[in-house]
């Protein structure tokens, strides 16, 4: 077929067209241009669909929320422990998280207060962990312990050598007492009175003199029958006399042991074979656990807080119970958000302050970020589902902004047929599909002098 014909053929049927599209010399960009705005324009009414379905009420999401949800998410990555938003975790526990953690930075800045306050009344500096403030705690309560030990024990070294001196002096004690029980089943008080060396003849006699025909003997009888109950010599009161001349000597041994030891534990505790031990045990333990909780601390800041005669101990004990209340309030609600029970566990007491402040706060401010999604969806649905919500909604503003952005040259490149989402696309592709023949015969763009004549044919 000639070229002449072709054209012919051709003007025979020219499909609406702009004239400038025959002596254009990018035409080759105008057809994939079409292409692309065609596809974009689809893009959005499929877009719009899927939105619709999740919600007829979509528009009402705020554009850029894609970009401020995956921010604020980042935010909270980024906290030393990590707070990690998985997708299929409900909205709602976004504003519930920040509400708990609000309450353990109330709790957390309550425990940090109380314990710099009871730490003040020791002269300390209060501890930075949890596990310091839990002794600190104890300390206080210690106030209010029922056996309370002197001041001098709340020296390591004085309540050193009063642990010994009461271990030494304990096992005596109880053995007299021991003896003096079996002793006076058998005799009155007066044996205790006797000279039972006297009765052996010495420290080393071994039997006493009882015999009749002597004055020493006489006189031992008499003297052992005013000690029994009866008055009598009987077989058991001379077999107890052994024993009673070792309660003696134990005697003699306290007295001796004492010199030294006695001091050591003072005259309230200590008193001879009426001590009682398991209360002067509970004391020194007392004391002990003291310097051990209060490691560093002024032995007078101590002792005038939890020794026998310090004052006040009601109010520090009632303070020491507070704060163990605190401590285990504060112990609980972190328990219920993971970071926050890994970094108290392990963590200063002002830096868990200071990580709750900011959890908290990042929380709060995704919690505001998903209001609107909140509101379309439910609370009962997914950050999953707000993260698709939300990205749909960026892609449609994205694109309509786009289009929106090149309409005007577009149009001057496309002609006055094309018009966005409006476009008559079948017409624009006949009419360039037509030019691209047209051109084709002629081998390139037209003249305008070629177009002109064209247009008047």
């Amino acid at each position: 077929m000639s070229w002449q014909v072709q054209l012919l053929e051709l003007l025979a049927s020219p499909p609406p067209l702009e004239l400038n599209w025959v002596t254009t010399p990018d035409f080759d960009e105008l057809l994939p241009l079409l292409t692309q705005r065609r596809a974009s324009i689809h893009r959005i009414a499929e877009e719009r669909t899927a939105l619709h379905t999740i919600s007829p009420a979509w528009q009402s999401v705020p554009a850029g929320l894609s970009t401020r949800l995956s921010e604020a998410t980042t935010r909270l990555a980024h906290l030393t422990p990590a707070i990690r938003v998985e997708r299929d975790v409900p909205m709602s526990a976004i504003g519930a998280r920040a509400e708990s953690l609000s309450q353990l930075a109330i709790t957390a800045e309550a425990v940090i207060a109380k314990a710099a306050e009871v730490a003040e009344l020791f002269g300390i500096t209060a501890g930075t962990s949890l596990k310091d403030t839990t002794a600190l705690a104890e300390l206080a309560q210690l106030a209010a312990s029922p056996h309370r030990p002197e001041p001098t024990w709340l020296d390591p070294a004085a309540l050193a050598r009063a642990r010994d001196a009461a271990q030494i002096l304990q096992p005596l004690i109880d053995d007299y007492r021991t003896t003096t029980t079996q002793l006076q089943s058998i005799f009155n008080d007066g044996i205790f009175a006797l000279d039972i060396e006297e009765l052996f003849g010495g420290e080393h006699g071994v039997e006493v003199n009882l015999s009749r025909v002597s004055g020493d003997g006489r006189r031992n009888g008499k003297l052992l029958k005013a000690c029994t109950h009866d008055a009598k010599l009987s077989d058991e009161a001379l077999a107890a006399l052994p024993t009673a001349r070792r309660m003696q000597r134990l005697a003699a041994t306290i007295t001796q042991a004492e010199a030294d030891r006695a001091p050591q534990l003072g005259e309230y505790y200590y008193r001879r074979t009426d001590t009682d031990f398991a209360a002067l045990t509970d004391a020194l333990d007392t004391a002990e656990r003291a310097l051990v909780l209060a490691s560093g601390a002024d032995a007078n800041h101590l002792a005038a807080r939890v020794a026998r005669n310090a004052l006040d101990t009601s109010g520090l004990q009632q303070r020491g119970v507070a704060l163990s209340e605190l401590v285990n309030q504060l112990s609980a609600q972190a328990a219920t958000d993971s970071a926050a029970a890994s970094l108290l566990g392990t963590g200063d007491l002002h830096n868990v302050r200071s990580w709750v402040d900011h959890a908290a706060a990042a929380l709060a401010h995704l919690n505001s970020e998903l209001a609107a999604p909140v509101e379309l969806l439910g609370p009962a649905a997914t950050i999953g589902d707000a993260t698709e919500l939300a990205g749909r909604r960026d892609l449609v503003h994205e694109l309509e902004s786009a289009l929106a952005h090149s309409h005007d040259s577009d149009r001057a490149r496309l002609g006055t047929r094309y018009n966005g989402e409006d476009t008559g696309w079948d017409e624009l592709e006949a009419g360039l599909d037509w030019v691209s023949s047209l051109r084709a015969l002629f081998g390139g763009p037209l003249t305008e002098d070629d177009a002109l004549a064209l247009d008047r044919i």
